[in-house]
């Protein structure tokens, strides 16, 4: 209820601020576990996400952002789950998958912190191992100038959708760490392609 009430009053409060284009929304699956993993530059990135796309999203989002007053008004009030940083969250990897188990979408931002430059930085490969237990599909994100919002009225922002990719296809041997590796730097060059591609 309050999820949808967000969903309905985001874009009018982020209409001064920014004009959104959506490319790619057909690549999100209708119904389904969905790992839908995205760049990140901008503390705005998971309201973007939210706002504009169809699905609910549950969020893996580090723990500070629940200490940034509006920003962790509305992750909190969006169903993020709150990772800490810098060791293997076991509570929040429990919480994710049983996100997937429910047949819902789960949003990830691989390289674990935002990126200044807005480059995109090498995939932790928790993204992967989460999406591989949740048995879920893959979507790749590209968010483009999203750091940019508050700098000046209508920025242009870009949600740069995917196509979606089988974690079934990806591995279909037993996983492991260097498994784990190997598809997160193909996640990463999917984002990348799709940040690149404006």
């Amino acid at each position: 209820m309050l999820y949808n009430f967000l969903k309905l009053i985001l874009p009018i409060l982020l209409f001064p601020l920014t004009k959104i284009e959506i490319k790619g929304l057909n690549n999100i699956p209708t119904k389904g576990p969905v790992v839908l993993i995205s760049n990140h530059t901008s503390n705005w990135d998971p309201v973007i996400l939210a706002a504009y796309l169809p699905r609910k999203l549950s969020f893996m989002a580090k723990e500070e952002l629940f200490k940034i007053f509006f920003i962790g008004l509305i992750v909190r009030n969006l169903e993020a789950i709150p990772v800490k940083r810098g060791a293997a969250d076991r509570n929040a990897i429990r919480q994710s998958i049983k996100v997937l188990e429910e047949g819902k979408v789960l949003a990830m931002f691989p390289e674990g912190t935002r990126s200044k430059t807005g480059e995109v930085k090498d995939f932790q490969p928790g993204a992967a191992m989460i999406a591989y237990r949740g048995k879920a599909t893959i979507v790749p994100v590209g968010l483009i100038n999203a750091r940019n919002i508050g700098k000046g009225l209508f920025t242009k922002v870009t949600i740069n959708i995917g196509k979606p990719l089988e974690i079934n296809e990806l591995c279909k041997e037993k996983i492991t760490g260097e498994k784990l590796e190997e598809i997160s730097k193909l996640l990463q060059e999917k984002v990348i392609e799709l940040v690149e591609n404006k």
